[in-house]
Order: structure tokens, then sequence, then C-alpha cells
């Protein structure tokens, strides 16, 4: 067929003006105007140039054209005839073109991809085509497709799973489910509190011990019972019957507490009993095994020990007080040769004997920690806070440090999830392979660039931020000469659902440190609610060199798309919960 050769010179603005064209790539193109010698107006997409014709073609018709090389000049071939007025038709011809099934579902998807004006590659096409013709549901799976396609995605059923899993399901649904599947095992322990980490809303320390002790309670677990008597925070009078029954009959949401209990003497003793781990968890082996028996069979008989026996085990824990506390010290001080006081005993040997002692102890002491820093901080510093743990621990980046060989598995929740997919079984495996799948789709979706523009989508969770759903923000710019976001141009959104609100956008739109704000609310009257904020905004942004130029308020309706191909609404109904 018919060659056309564009100059040289165009080819750089045709590569600055729509995404660089490939050997082998397929799209529409327009004659505009015939000139003398040979010579056509014609467009690819929304890219004008001139051309030289090598065949007799009309003006005002549409062809396709197929990019043959691009090198010094840029080759194009003609497929077929002139195109007709509708795509449906022309994605019909260029299947019978290219060899392929003119089937509805085909027909369908390649229109949808000419009226995106979107170059094609056979390739792509084979293969979307086939992941089309394999799919139980065409209609769900043809816009992915044409995403994958758009975005210059590999046209994979893996890719084409990733994509699917970040549409159908969110980041605290995968949180939650893998925590569910991963307490079910035995050597998940890293997993889980990195889980509970990034997703678990911070509680005050009290409603955090009381949470851990209803639980325990339930699952007729002694340690952290016996653990607070040896701390010296709840009464040396109670036993574990009667502890766990009271707990099992106390309602969760409760701010009446059945029994006193010293916050400050149990994280004391919780973080005495850690730091000491090794020491005190090899002298009470050490020492059940001595007296083990003994006490157990004084215990059973409702009896106390000779009164030579009593001594020496005395005696023989004195070496013991330098790991304890002063509180955990008195504890074994004011030890009494009865049955009820050796059975105290036994029980705090044995809860330190045990690994999971110290492993609970950590765990409880750590969101306890962690919580507090959260809970102290301002609203701005808890979200830095959280966006920071989130991208330093989620593997988002973890290919890259792989490449890289700066890769520490066990220290990414990404890195963490393979490791258990590879040698993991039942349930926690298998979620695990569906988290790692969705978190391929976060990745594949996070970034885009588009004519010199970079457009980026992150999520975080939400719940660990009071929220009920995750947070979407959406970062464009140019990019710089480095390749990143140009801080003085660029435009930012935030996807939001608060709680008075509802569904809220905020616009940011920079330039030149000149800094737009719009905010999209179905609510009456917002700028009642938000001019009240104007001055403490113009505030913040001045400290960071930037200057407030105007706010403005709009109907939800009315929000444009920052980028190209971009479905907003999809954010709009994926919004957050939170307030800025």
């Amino acid at each position: 067929m018919s060659i056309y050769q564009i100059s040289g010179e165009r080819l750089t603005h045709l590569n600055n003006q729509m995404s660089r064209l490939k050997p082998g790539q397929i799209m529409q193109g327009k004659i505009i105007k015939i000139f003398p010698d040979n010579k056509a107006q014609i467009t690819l997409g929304s890219t004008s140039m001139i051309a030289q014709l090598e065949a007799s073609l009309t003006i005002g018709a549409r062809y396709h054209f197929q990019v043959k090389s691009t090198d010094r000049l840029l080759h194009l071939q003609v497929l077929g005839e002139r195109l007709k007025n509708g795509n449906e038709m022309n994605a019909k011809t260029l299947l019978q073109q290219l060899g392929f099934s003119e089937s509805k579902s085909n027909i369908l998807l390649i229109k949808g991809l000419l009226d995106k004006s979107i170059p094609l590659e056979k390739t792509d096409i084979a293969n979307a085509l086939q992941l089309l013709n394999d799919s139980k549901n065409k209609k769900a799976t043809m816009p992915l497709l044409q995403q994958m396609i758009v975005h210059k995605l590999p046209v994979t059923p893996s890719v084409l799973q990733a994509i699917h899993s970040i549409q159908t399901s969110n980041l605290t649904q995968q949180i939650q489910s893998m925590l569910a599947a991963a307490e079910k095992g035995s050597d998940n322990t890293k997993l889980i509190r990195l889980l509970e980490g990034l997703n678990t809303r911070p509680a005050a320390q009290n409603e955090l011990m009381t949470a851990e002790i209803m639980k325990q309670a339930k699952n007729n677990n002694q340690q952290l019972f016996s653990l607070l008597q040896f701390s010296g925070a709840i009464s040396q009078n109670l036993d574990f019957s009667t502890w766990k029954s009271t707990w099992n009959k106390h309602a969760s949401g409760s701010t009446q507490q059945p029994f006193s209990i010293k916050l400050p003497s149990a994280l004391q003793g919780m973080e005495q009993i850690t730091q000491q781990k090794n020491e005190t968890s090899a002298f009470a082996r050490e020492t059940m095994q001595l007296w083990g028996n003994k006490l157990s069979e004084a215990i059973t008989k409702h009896t106390g020990l000779a009164e030579r026996e009593f001594k020496n085990i005395k005696q023989q824990l004195t070496p013991f007080y330098s790991l304890l506390n002063t509180a955990q010290q008195s504890f074994l001080k004011n030890l009494n040769n009865n049955s009820a006081d050796l059975e105290r005993l036994f029980n705090v040997l044995t809860m330190l004997s045990s690994n999971s002692s110290y492993t609970n102890a950590d765990r409880l002491l750590n969101q306890i920690n962690a919580g507090n820093n959260i809970l102290q901080a301002s609203s701005k510093e808890q979200f830095l806070m959280h966006l920071k743990q989130w991208l330093t621990t989620s593997g988002m980046d973890y290919e890259n440090q792989l490449v890289h060989n700066r890769l520490q598995p066990e220290a990414s929740l990404k890195g963490m999830l393979l490791q258990l997919l590879a040698s993991g079984n039942g349930r926690a495996q298998e979620q695990a392979g569906q988290f790692v799948q969705y978190m391929n789709g976060l990745q594949l979706n996070s970034l885009h660039e588009t004519n010199g523009f970079l457009h980026i989508s992150m999520q975080i969770p939400g719940e660990k931020l009071g929220l009920l759903k995750d947070i979407s923000l959406e970062f464009e710019s140019r990019k710089t000469d480095s390749g990143e976001i140009n801080p003085e141009h660029c435009r930012i959104l935030f996807y939001l659902h608060l709680e008075n609100l509802h569904e809220t956008v905020v616009d940011m739109n920079i330039q030149k440190r000149a800094v737009t704000v719009t905010v999209y609310n179905n609510t009456e009257n917002p700028g009642d609610l938000f001019d009240g904020l104007k001055n403490k905004l113009k505030k913040g942004l001045e400290d960071l060199n930037y200057q407030l130029s105007n706010v403005q308020y709009r109907e939800l309706q009315k929000l444009e798309s920052p980028v190209e191909n971009k479905n907003i609404t999809q954010h709009i109904s994926q919004g957050v919960d939170y307030r800025i």
C-alpha cells in the first residue's frame, strides 16, 4: 500500500505532542488539505502535520495508518480503504484487515480504543482479544483491557488480574482479610504486627490493655493475668477463674472496668521482662525443672511445701531479683508457704518460661507506644507519620530495591507476603497471593507519564486515621529536568468522605507557587463552613513559601478530570472519611 514520509523536523513535534510512536502501531488519521507536489496536511490523533503522499487519498477522509519505521523519517502505511463515519464499523474493518474475529465483544473493545485515538499494536490487540475471549464476564473485563492498552501496560493475564483486583477491592479490605488469615498461623507474628501497625487505629493505652485482657480471657490464656499480678498491677487475692469469668461477661464498650488495674505498674512490668527476656526465661525454665513437680503436687493437695523446701526455693529465687523491678521483687519476697501463693508462683514461672509471653507483651507495648505517638500528635503530624510509615514499610518499591540489591524482604509488607506465598500453606498463603496481586495493581496504577507530564496515584490505609475507607491522592505535574514533580507547577487532589460533609474533593492547583483551592461538595452554602479556615490555610502555605490565590466552591458534578481519560467518578465513589 502507499507510504507517507513525514519530514524529520515534524517527527520531533509529533513526539512532543503525543506518546512516542513505535513501529507496528496503528491509529486513525484524517486528510485535512491537499497541496501541490503531492503534499497534504493530515492529523494523527490531535497532532497536525504536512506529509508527502505516495498515493492518491481523499480530502476529509479518514484512514487507518500503521507505523512502519521511526528512524530519521516517520513512515506510515495506509491500511485498507477510507473509513466510515462510525467507529463501530471501522473497528470491524480493522479486525478484518488484521485477521481477527469480528465478534460483537471484539468490535466493542476496539471501538472503545478508536474513540480514544489510542495508538494500537497488533500484538496487544491479539493478547487483549484472547483475554476477552477467555473471560467469563466480558462486560467487566473490556474496560480493564482498554485501560491496560491506554496506559501501555503489558497485556497479560497477571496484569489483568492485578488491575481487576484494585477495581473490585480496597486496601483496608485486603489488610483485614490478611490479618484474619495470618492470625490462624503460628509463624506470622512479624506480618501481623506490621499489618496492625499500618491499619489499626491507635487507641488510648487503657483501651489497648482492656482489649488484650478480654482477648486472653476469652481464649483461656492466663499469661497477662499472671504478669499483672507479678508486676503489682492487680490484687494478689484474685484467682484466674474469677478474673476470666468476670471479663467474659464484661461489655466491650463499657467504660467501667470490673477490676482496678494500675496501668503504670503493668507497663513497667512488661518493659522489665521484655528487656531481660533471655536471662528471665532461662532462669524461669531452670527453676521449673527443679521445682515444678513439687509445686504442682502441693497445689493439687492444697498444702504448702515442707518448711525446708520452701526455704530452699526462696533462696534459689534470690539471684532472680537482679532481673526484676521493685514490684516484681516484692511479689517473690512476700510469698507465703500456702497453696494459693505457691499456685501464683507456679503460674508466674510458667508464664516467664513461655516465649509467647514475651512476644505478646512486646506487641502490646509497641501498640501502646505507637498509639501514644499518634494520639499526641496534631492531625497534620498524624497524617505525615502514617504516610511515611506506609511508604517505608509497604514494599511498593520492592522491585526497585531488588534491582539495586538493597532488599530486606522481611522489612516490607510485600516482601513478607511473597515469602508467605512461597512457603506458607492454607488460607494464609491464598490470601497472601490475593494481597500481592492487589499491590501489583497499585504499583501498575501508581505512575503514568503522558506528554511530558507525570501523573501519580497514591492510596494509603485509612482506618489508622479513624477513617472508614482508604485515603486516595492524585498528583499531576510537568516533569522537572530530573524527572520529578515540579513543586511550583502542579496539581494535587484529595478524595475525601467527611463525616458531616460527606463526599468532598479538594483540588489544589499550584502555578508559580500561587495556590488556588477548589472544594467540590454538594453541601448548601459551603462557604459558611470553609471560609473560617482560610486564614489558617493562608498562614500554613506562607510558612512553606506558597501564596494562597483563591478559594472557590463548586458542586461535585462540575469536577473536571485532571488528566485525559481519567475516570474521576471512580474516585468519588471511593471517597474517604478524613478531615483536612
